[in-house]
Protein backbone atom coordinates (compact mmCIF):
# COMPACT_ATOMS: atom_id res chain seq x y z
CA UNK A 1 0.00 0.00 0.00
CA UNK A 2 2.53 2.55 0.89
CA UNK A 3 4.60 1.85 -2.48
CA UNK A 4 1.33 3.02 -4.36
CA UNK A 5 0.77 6.12 -2.75
CA UNK A 6 4.75 6.77 -3.20
CA UNK A 7 3.80 6.48 -7.05
CA UNK A 8 0.84 8.38 -6.98
CA UNK A 9 2.42 11.40 -5.51
CA UNK A 10 5.40 10.92 -7.95
CA UNK A 11 3.09 11.43 -11.17
CA UNK A 12 1.11 14.32 -10.11
CA UNK A 13 4.70 16.32 -9.57
CA UNK A 14 5.29 15.24 -13.20
CA UNK A 15 1.68 16.60 -14.06
CA UNK A 16 2.01 19.86 -11.71
CA UNK A 17 5.29 20.55 -13.80
CA UNK A 18 3.77 20.01 -17.32
CA UNK A 19 1.04 22.26 -16.89
CA UNK A 20 3.23 25.35 -15.42
CA UNK A 21 5.72 25.00 -17.95
CA UNK A 22 3.04 25.33 -21.38
CA UNK A 23 3.11 28.85 -22.79
CA UNK A 24 0.51 30.54 -24.54
CA UNK A 25 0.92 30.58 -28.66
CA UNK A 26 1.19 33.69 -29.50
CA UNK A 27 1.43 35.29 -32.41
CA UNK A 28 2.88 38.15 -33.88
CA UNK A 29 2.85 40.16 -37.59
CA UNK A 30 3.97 43.48 -38.12
CA UNK A 31 3.55 44.60 -41.26
CA UNK A 32 6.91 45.69 -42.82
CA UNK A 33 10.52 45.05 -41.19
CA UNK A 34 12.58 46.96 -43.76
CA UNK A 35 11.17 50.44 -43.78
CA UNK A 36 13.31 52.63 -46.60
CA UNK A 37 12.90 56.48 -46.74
CA UNK A 38 13.98 58.81 -49.49
CA UNK A 39 16.30 61.72 -48.30
CA UNK A 40 13.51 64.46 -48.18
CA UNK A 41 11.93 61.73 -45.07
CA UNK A 42 8.75 61.80 -44.74
CA UNK A 43 6.28 59.37 -42.55
CA UNK A 44 4.73 55.62 -42.55
CA UNK A 45 2.51 53.94 -40.84
CA UNK A 46 2.76 49.98 -39.93
CA UNK A 47 0.43 47.73 -38.36
CA UNK A 48 0.71 45.09 -35.87
CA UNK A 49 -1.34 41.99 -35.17
CA UNK A 50 -0.67 40.02 -32.14
CA UNK A 51 -3.21 37.81 -29.60
CA UNK A 52 -0.58 38.48 -26.67
CA UNK A 53 -2.33 41.06 -24.27
CA UNK A 54 0.18 43.87 -24.82
CA UNK A 55 2.96 44.64 -27.18
CA UNK A 56 5.58 47.26 -26.91
CA UNK A 57 8.64 48.76 -28.87
CA UNK A 58 12.48 48.39 -27.92
CA UNK A 59 15.39 50.70 -28.95
CA UNK A 60 15.74 54.70 -30.13
CA UNK A 61 16.61 56.71 -32.79
CA UNK A 62 18.29 59.85 -33.27
CA UNK A 63 17.19 61.11 -36.39
CA UNK A 64 14.12 58.87 -36.60
CA UNK A 65 10.86 59.20 -33.96
CA UNK A 66 8.35 57.02 -33.42
CA UNK A 67 5.11 56.47 -31.76
CA UNK A 68 2.47 53.77 -31.09
CA UNK A 69 -1.41 53.21 -30.56
CA UNK A 70 -3.28 50.13 -30.09
CA UNK A 71 -1.89 48.73 -33.64
CA UNK A 72 -0.42 50.99 -35.01
CA UNK A 73 3.18 52.04 -35.36
CA UNK A 74 4.02 55.69 -37.22
CA UNK A 75 7.57 56.45 -37.85
CA UNK A 76 8.81 60.21 -38.32
CA UNK A 77 11.49 60.53 -40.48
CA UNK A 78 13.79 63.91 -40.81
CA UNK A 79 15.28 65.10 -43.59
CA UNK A 80 18.51 63.79 -44.63
CA UNK A 81 21.51 65.74 -46.29
CA UNK A 82 24.44 63.82 -46.40
CA UNK A 83 25.55 60.49 -46.05
CA UNK A 84 23.35 57.30 -46.11
CA UNK A 85 22.27 56.01 -42.51
CA UNK A 86 19.97 52.94 -41.34
CA UNK A 87 18.77 51.98 -38.11
CA UNK A 88 16.37 49.34 -36.00
CA UNK A 89 13.79 48.98 -32.71
CA UNK A 90 11.91 45.39 -31.85
CA UNK A 91 8.31 44.97 -31.36
CA UNK A 92 7.78 42.51 -28.49
CA UNK A 93 4.67 40.95 -27.71
CA UNK A 94 4.75 37.60 -25.14
CA UNK A 95 7.81 36.11 -25.73
CA UNK A 96 8.06 36.63 -29.29
CA UNK A 97 9.58 39.90 -31.21
CA UNK A 98 10.21 41.12 -34.76
CA UNK A 99 12.77 43.44 -35.71
CA UNK A 100 12.33 46.54 -37.94
CA UNK A 101 14.97 47.84 -39.94
CA UNK A 102 14.65 51.35 -40.90
CA UNK A 103 16.80 52.86 -43.93
CA UNK A 104 17.33 56.33 -45.55
CA UNK A 105 19.50 57.13 -48.43
CA UNK A 106 21.61 60.51 -48.58
CA UNK A 107 20.93 63.36 -51.32
CA UNK A 108 21.26 62.45 -54.75
CA UNK A 109 23.30 65.18 -57.01
CA UNK A 110 20.29 65.23 -58.96
CA UNK A 111 18.34 66.36 -55.57
CA UNK A 112 20.96 68.60 -54.69
CA UNK A 113 20.65 70.40 -57.94
CA UNK A 114 23.78 71.29 -58.52
CA UNK A 115 23.19 70.78 -62.57
CA UNK A 116 21.40 73.94 -62.05
CA UNK A 117 24.29 76.14 -62.03
CA UNK A 118 25.51 74.61 -65.06
CA UNK A 119 22.53 74.87 -67.51
CA UNK A 120 22.59 78.58 -66.04
CA UNK A 121 25.86 78.51 -67.85
CA UNK A 122 24.97 77.28 -71.06
CA UNK A 123 22.25 79.79 -71.59
CA UNK A 124 25.15 82.52 -71.56
CA UNK A 125 25.15 84.22 -75.03
CA UNK A 126 21.79 82.64 -76.12
CA UNK A 127 20.42 82.47 -79.55
CA UNK A 128 17.00 84.84 -78.75
CA UNK A 129 15.41 85.88 -75.76
CA UNK A 130 11.66 86.20 -75.34
CA UNK A 131 9.32 87.88 -72.11
CA UNK A 132 8.74 84.19 -70.72
CA UNK A 133 12.33 82.81 -71.35
CA UNK A 134 15.49 82.63 -73.84
CA UNK A 135 16.90 79.88 -76.41
CA UNK A 136 20.24 78.69 -77.49
CA UNK A 137 19.83 76.48 -80.41
CA UNK A 138 19.10 76.17 -84.64
CA UNK A 139 16.49 78.57 -86.10
CA UNK A 140 14.31 78.77 -89.46
CA UNK A 141 14.27 82.36 -91.00
CA UNK A 142 12.03 83.75 -92.69
CA UNK A 143 11.74 87.18 -94.18
CA UNK A 144 8.44 88.73 -95.01
CA UNK A 145 8.10 92.39 -96.83
CA UNK A 146 5.33 94.90 -95.17
CA UNK A 147 4.75 98.10 -97.48
CA UNK A 148 8.67 99.58 -97.58
CA UNK A 149 10.06 97.44 -94.68
CA UNK A 150 11.87 93.60 -95.03
CA UNK A 151 10.77 92.34 -91.45
CA UNK A 152 12.57 88.82 -90.33
CA UNK A 153 11.29 85.96 -87.65
CA UNK A 154 13.60 84.30 -86.18
CA UNK A 155 11.78 80.50 -85.05
CA UNK A 156 12.96 77.92 -83.42
CA UNK A 157 13.11 75.55 -85.35
CA UNK A 158 15.91 72.27 -85.25
CA UNK A 159 17.31 71.05 -82.10
CA UNK A 160 17.88 73.25 -78.76
CA UNK A 161 16.86 74.53 -75.41
CA UNK A 162 14.61 76.75 -73.96
CA UNK A 163 14.56 77.64 -70.43
CA UNK A 164 11.22 79.46 -68.83
CA UNK A 165 11.72 82.27 -66.54
CA UNK A 166 10.69 80.54 -63.96
CA UNK A 167 13.77 78.33 -64.24
CA UNK A 168 11.85 74.95 -65.82
CA UNK A 169 13.31 73.80 -69.14
CA UNK A 170 13.21 71.96 -72.27
CA UNK A 171 15.41 70.27 -74.84
CA UNK A 172 15.21 69.26 -78.02
CA UNK A 173 13.63 69.35 -81.67
CA UNK A 174 11.54 72.21 -82.44
CA UNK A 175 9.40 73.00 -85.41
CA UNK A 176 8.66 76.65 -86.20
CA UNK A 177 8.70 77.66 -82.46
CA UNK A 178 6.99 74.47 -80.70
CA UNK A 179 8.67 71.42 -79.33
CA UNK A 180 7.75 69.12 -81.98
CA UNK A 181 9.23 65.74 -82.43
CA UNK A 182 11.76 64.25 -79.57
CA UNK A 183 12.46 66.35 -76.38
CA UNK A 184 13.13 66.16 -72.51
CA UNK A 185 11.32 68.41 -70.08
CA UNK A 186 13.04 69.72 -66.85
CA UNK A 187 10.98 71.16 -63.82
CA UNK A 188 13.59 73.67 -62.66
CA UNK A 189 12.06 75.25 -60.38
CA UNK A 190 11.81 74.86 -56.03
CA UNK A 191 8.78 72.98 -54.78
CA UNK A 192 6.60 70.01 -55.11
CA UNK A 193 5.61 71.10 -58.82
CA UNK A 194 5.21 68.05 -61.59
CA UNK A 195 4.10 68.28 -64.85
CA UNK A 196 0.64 68.50 -66.32
CA UNK A 197 -1.40 65.33 -65.71
CA UNK A 198 1.25 63.13 -64.28
CA UNK A 199 1.65 63.86 -60.24
CA UNK A 200 5.05 63.67 -58.93
CA UNK A 201 6.26 63.51 -62.61
CA UNK A 202 9.49 66.55 -62.55
CA UNK A 203 11.10 65.10 -65.44
CA UNK A 204 10.04 63.83 -68.92
CA UNK A 205 11.46 62.28 -71.83
CA UNK A 206 9.92 61.32 -75.41
CA UNK A 207 7.31 62.75 -77.75
CA UNK A 208 6.19 65.86 -78.34
CA UNK A 209 3.57 67.28 -80.83
CA UNK A 210 2.61 71.59 -80.91
CA UNK A 211 3.95 71.68 -77.51
CA UNK A 212 2.29 69.16 -76.01
CA UNK A 213 3.45 65.48 -74.85
CA UNK A 214 2.18 63.03 -77.55
CA UNK A 215 2.81 59.44 -78.18
CA UNK A 216 5.27 57.16 -76.14
CA UNK A 217 7.38 59.01 -73.04
CA UNK A 218 8.65 58.28 -69.96
CA UNK A 219 8.14 60.14 -66.36
CA UNK A 220 10.66 60.12 -63.61
CA UNK A 221 9.91 61.28 -59.70
CA UNK A 222 12.09 63.64 -57.96
CA UNK A 223 14.40 61.24 -56.62
CA UNK A 224 14.85 59.94 -60.72
CA UNK A 225 12.50 56.76 -60.24
CA UNK A 226 10.56 55.80 -63.52
CA UNK A 227 6.86 55.96 -62.73
CA UNK A 228 5.52 55.86 -65.83
CA UNK A 229 6.42 54.40 -69.17
CA UNK A 230 3.96 54.32 -72.14
CA UNK A 231 1.75 56.40 -73.91
CA UNK A 232 0.22 59.89 -73.78
CA UNK A 233 -2.43 61.86 -75.71
CA UNK A 234 -2.64 65.88 -75.50
CA UNK A 235 -0.11 65.31 -72.36
CA UNK A 236 -2.14 63.32 -70.31
CA UNK A 237 -1.45 59.24 -70.14
CA UNK A 238 -3.42 56.94 -71.90
CA UNK A 239 -2.36 53.97 -69.43
CA UNK A 240 -2.34 53.65 -65.61
CA UNK A 241 -0.90 56.13 -63.90
CA UNK A 242 1.30 55.99 -61.82
CA UNK A 243 3.02 52.54 -62.36
CA UNK A 244 5.01 50.44 -60.71
CA UNK A 245 8.38 50.06 -62.76
CA UNK A 246 11.49 48.49 -62.85
CA UNK A 247 14.68 49.87 -61.86
CA UNK A 248 16.33 49.62 -65.09
CA UNK A 249 15.93 52.95 -66.07
CA UNK A 250 16.39 56.01 -64.23
CA UNK A 251 16.80 59.49 -64.58
CA UNK A 252 20.24 60.54 -63.03
CA UNK A 253 22.29 63.41 -62.39
CA UNK A 254 26.39 62.09 -62.50
CA UNK A 255 29.31 63.98 -61.61
CA UNK A 256 32.82 62.71 -62.85
CA UNK A 257 36.50 63.56 -61.24
CA UNK A 258 37.10 65.68 -64.42
CA UNK A 259 33.79 68.23 -63.73
CA UNK A 260 31.47 67.17 -66.37
CA UNK A 261 28.40 66.48 -65.34
CA UNK A 262 25.39 64.19 -66.97
CA UNK A 263 21.91 64.85 -66.72
CA UNK A 264 19.13 62.42 -68.22
CA UNK A 265 18.13 58.95 -68.71
CA UNK A 266 20.33 56.02 -67.71
CA UNK A 267 19.94 51.91 -68.13
CA UNK A 268 20.98 49.87 -65.69
CA UNK A 269 23.83 52.67 -64.97
CA UNK A 270 24.85 53.88 -68.53
CA UNK A 271 23.73 56.64 -70.15
CA UNK A 272 20.83 56.05 -72.34
CA UNK A 273 18.17 58.28 -73.86
CA UNK A 274 18.31 61.73 -73.66
CA UNK A 275 20.54 63.29 -71.80
CA UNK A 276 22.72 66.59 -71.62
CA UNK A 277 26.74 67.03 -70.68
CA UNK A 278 28.11 69.76 -69.36
CA UNK A 279 31.28 70.42 -69.81
CA UNK A 280 33.59 72.79 -67.08
CA UNK A 281 33.65 75.58 -69.41
CA UNK A 282 30.15 75.75 -69.90
CA UNK A 283 29.72 73.89 -73.26
CA UNK A 284 27.47 71.44 -73.25
CA UNK A 285 26.30 68.33 -75.32
CA UNK A 286 22.23 67.15 -75.77
CA UNK A 287 21.07 64.18 -77.92
CA UNK A 288 20.94 61.00 -77.63
CA UNK A 289 22.75 57.98 -76.29
CA UNK A 290 23.12 54.60 -75.99
CA UNK A 291 25.52 51.95 -73.95
CA UNK A 292 26.86 55.38 -72.53
CA UNK A 293 28.07 56.79 -75.73
CA UNK A 294 26.59 59.60 -77.78
CA UNK A 295 24.19 57.80 -80.73
CA UNK A 296 22.22 59.59 -82.77
CA UNK A 297 21.46 63.38 -83.03
CA UNK A 298 23.19 65.72 -81.08
CA UNK A 299 24.00 69.18 -80.63
CA UNK A 300 26.83 71.22 -79.15
CA UNK A 301 26.07 74.64 -77.28
CA UNK A 302 29.22 76.20 -76.78
CA UNK A 303 29.50 78.74 -74.12
CA UNK A 304 30.56 81.78 -76.33
CA UNK A 305 26.97 81.09 -78.16
CA UNK A 306 28.04 78.90 -81.31
CA UNK A 307 25.99 75.54 -82.12
CA UNK A 308 26.98 72.96 -83.57
CA UNK A 309 24.41 70.08 -84.67
CA UNK A 310 25.01 66.90 -86.05
CA UNK A 311 24.63 62.89 -86.22
CA UNK A 312 26.82 60.83 -83.58
CA UNK A 313 27.78 57.27 -83.61
CA UNK A 314 29.80 56.03 -80.38
CA UNK A 315 30.78 59.09 -79.56
CA UNK A 316 31.73 60.16 -82.97
CA UNK A 317 30.21 62.97 -85.24
CA UNK A 318 29.54 61.23 -88.59
CA UNK A 319 27.94 63.43 -90.41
Amino acid sequence: MKKIIIMFFFVSIIVGTKAQNEQPNYFLIVSDTIVEFNSSGGDRILSVRTNAPSWQLSGKFFWCTKARSDTLIELDCKVNLANDRSDEFYVIAGNLSQKVVVIQKALTSLEKGSWKRAINEVMCNVTSKYENGKYKGEIFQKKERDENRIMTFNFRNGLGVYVYVDRDSYWGEFEYGDSQGKGMFIIGKEGEYSLPYCYDCRYYSGNWVSDMKNGTGRCYDKTGKMIYSGIFNNEKPSDKYPQKCDNIFKFECIEYPNMEKYLGETKNGKREGLGILFFENGDAWYGDWKEDKKNGKGINLFYGGGIKSGKWRDNTLIE
